[in-house]
């Protein structure tokens, strides 16, 4: 039998109507003439389909495919004679072209792969065939079917969220994948997924359709930062994805393990009147997966509130919708028109000429530590001590580079990837948190968590790709990687026995800008976002405002900030303290400089126990009471900066830059 009547029996098994009389309805491809508003075409491409299509009577390989002329004309097939390939548009960027002469396909380069002919998917009461290949698609929709063309088992991801993304509920699918090893795999970009604390075995293998050879529980790596790229299918209709557990290859696990159509959002967002900003609904997203447990960019979740005004105080209730994912955010608008409004002159500056400066010695990096993509492993402990012999630093962790597949950054995307960039610390009942950023141009990254209650050896953590797979299960459960949520420049933290704290702030921003700034709490236990406030600090009024790019929080009510005055020459230090939703701001020191003249704030921490400051510069870290008064400095030669800054167990902490590493404080912290 020929294609068009094996066809019609398939209609008349799965009583499927079919348009007998059919008349196939031109797909345009879209000119500068015909294209939606504001979308631009890429004129070079549709100069390229136009030459081909003139030249496809130079083929006779679509006729031989069994495609008339009719079809060869609607769908505006094309032949590049110059590379003999037959040519098929799918969209104004992205085409197919097979070779004549081998079975080689070709898809241009850096264009994402489209499926073919998606608008069969808005026909209303017909039903959709899905096949794998174009090819098959045309031959279906020749015959009157509505059908179409994944290009690629690796376009099924594309296909579920297209229909979740338009809701297409009532949408009939006859899927008729190829018969072969192929049409069981599939394979995918690396995409992030979210685990959960299910009990799931992670399996070596999928063989012969089963799942064999169990090498992990997956609830051991609820906290870790899981990627996957690929899927397959197994006799029972389960569907395996291989996984990457923080960047290392793992096995299989069930789809059921992860957590699937959810909206990671706080219950409530707290805004503080302020007629110079806009609060945008989107940071309070933690993550949005899909029905795969694939983390969704948020630019595609719909989300009822643009931007909140917070010139009035009000309520809004934000509605956050992904397919069948739903979410709601309380948003307040604080009622108070005196919060946030300060007195700078307050306190008087003190008097400070040390004259420091950083970068006696400058490396930019460890030895073994390259670029970004070149490193290698640190296996000696470092000691540095400052010249004055009063102040030790000793290793006492290098942190891996990435947390996630290793690829070229070119071909990652911020989603991805956790690293390369070390900006701020906090400790915490043993834990160190850091803050990672893949980009300094951007103001999203995550937060990663390490126990080194457990992580007791300096020097494991550079070796999650090499070590035995049971000590990488028992390592990684002393891991927790955040979702990639608002860290800001990422050099204001703190934390509590619940949660981790940043500032959400962009040091692009001047400090005497009168924006405010997102107060971000997350919870320990899952590494989400738990609640967002704004604050703000006037000095008088809005004309004068202060941004704080470096802080430290505390405690559940109180945060500590620092910023250089440059109109006043000094060093300012302010204390929020939050009663109910509002944070009240009050300086309380300031010194008269910059205390380091070549540089800037690289960390800034609070010694709750003697009462003093620490603001470290490169290489160069101060001493400062509360009120301003520089006690003591400390000049080091680390060659490296340093990125973040934190107190606990009354010792001091630093996080070196290229590679990660902390280190701790060989004497204790004294008055």
């Amino acid at each position: 039998d020929d294609f068009q009547s094996q066809f019609n029996k398939a209609c008349e098994l799965y009583d499927v109507e079919v348009e007998q009389n059919h008349t196939i309805k031109p797909k345009s491809v879209r000119t500068s003439q015909n294209k939606r508003e504001g979308e631009d075409v890429k004129m070079s491409t549709v100069d390229y389909y136009k030459a081909c299509e003139a030249a496809v009577h130079q083929t006779n390989y679509f006729k031989s495919r069994g495609l008339s002329d009719e079809t060869i004309r609607t769908f505006s097939l094309g032949y590049d004679a110059q590379n003999q390939r037959v040519v098929i548009p799918v969209n104004r960027e992205f085409y197919l072209s097979r070779s004549v002469t081998d079975k080689r396909f070709y898809n241009p380069s850096n264009v994402k792969s489209i499926i073919f002919n998606l608008k069969a998917l808005q026909a209303k009461n017909r039903p959709v065939f899905v096949v794998e290949s174009t090819f098959c698609a045309l031959s279906v929709i020749q015959c009157g079917g509505n059908c179409i063309g994944l290009n690629g088992l690796n376009n099924v991801n594309q296909l579920i969220e297209v229909i979740q993304q338009h809701q297409l509920t009532d949408l009939k699918l006859i899927v008729a994948l190829d018969n072969d090893d192929a049409g069981r795999k599939a394979s995918y970009d690396l995409m992030v997924k979210v685990g959960s604390g299910r009990r799931y075995n992670v399996y070596k293998k999928i063989s012969n359709g089963k799942p064999s050879g169990k090498i992990a529980d997956a609830s051991d790596y609820q906290s870790a930062h899981i990627q996957s790229d690929q899927s397959i299918k197994t006799r029972d209709n389960g569907t395996y994805w291989r996984i990457y557990v923080d960047g290392r290859k793992v096995g299989y696990v069930n789809q059921n393990y992860f957590t699937r159509n959810t909206i990671a959002v706080p219950k409530t967002v707290s805004l503080v009147r302020n007629s110079n900003y806009l609060f945008d609904p989107t940071d309070a997203i933690s993550y949005v997966t899909n029905n795969m447990g694939t983390v969704i960019d948020n630019q595609d979740v719909d989300v009822s509130e643009d931007m909140i005004d917070c010139t009035d105080p009000g309520t809004y209730n934000v509605k956050y919708s992904y397919g069948s994912a739903k979410a709601t955010v309380k948003v307040t608008v604080r009622k108070s028109t005196k919060e946030g409004i300060a007195d700078a002159s307050k306190v008087q500056a003190k008097s400070f000429d040390g004259n420091l400066k950083s970068w006696k010695t400058y490396y930019g990096s460890s030895a073994n530590y390259v670029t970004k993509t070149d490193f290698a492993p640190d296996k000696s402990k470092h000691t540095y001590t400052s010249d004055d012999g009063n102040l030790t630093f000793k290793t006492r962790f290098f942190q891996p580079v990435l947390l996630s597949v290793a690829r070229n950054i070119k071909d990652d995307d911020y989603i991805n990837r956790v690293g390369h960039i070390p900006e701020g610390i906090t400790m915490s009942n043993g834990w160190l948190y850091t803050s990672l950023l893949s980009s300094t141009t951007i103001t999203d990254g995550h937060i990663v968590g390490y126990n080194l209650n457990n992580l007791t050896n300096a020097f494991n953590g550079q070796y999650l790709l090499d070590m035995s797979q049971s000590k990488f299960n028992s390592y990684v459960k002393n891991i927790k990687v955040s979702p990639y949520i608002p860290i800001g420049h990422g050099q204001a933290m703190g934390s509590t026995d619940k949660y981790v704290y940043v500032l959400n702030n962009n040091n692009k921003v001047s400090y005497k800008s009168n924006f405010s700034t997102e107060l971000v709490q997350i919870r320990k236990s899952d590494m989400c976002i738990n609640k967002i406030w704004t604050i703000k600090c006037w000095n008088g009024s809005e004309s004068e405002g202060r941004y704080f790019q470096n802080g430290v929080i505390v405690s559940d009510n109180k945060m500590y900030t620092t910023t250089y005055n440059k109109d006043d020459d000094q060093t300012e230090y302010w204390e929020f303290n939050r009663k109910g939703d509002n944070w009240y701001p009050t300086i309380v020191g300031a010194t008269k400089g910059g205390i380091v003249s070549n540089t800037y704030t690289q960390g800034f921490t609070y010694d709750p126990k003697n009462n003093n400051f620490y603001i470290a510069f490169n290489d160069v870290i101060a001493k400062i009471a509360k009120n301003g008064e520089v006690k003591d400095t400390y000049q080091f030669h680390t060659g490296r900066e340093i990125e973040g800054i934190a107190v606990a167990n009354n010792r001091l902490y630093t996080n070196l830059a290229q590679r990660a590493e902390l280190l701790e404080s060989s004497q204790t912290l004294t008055k």
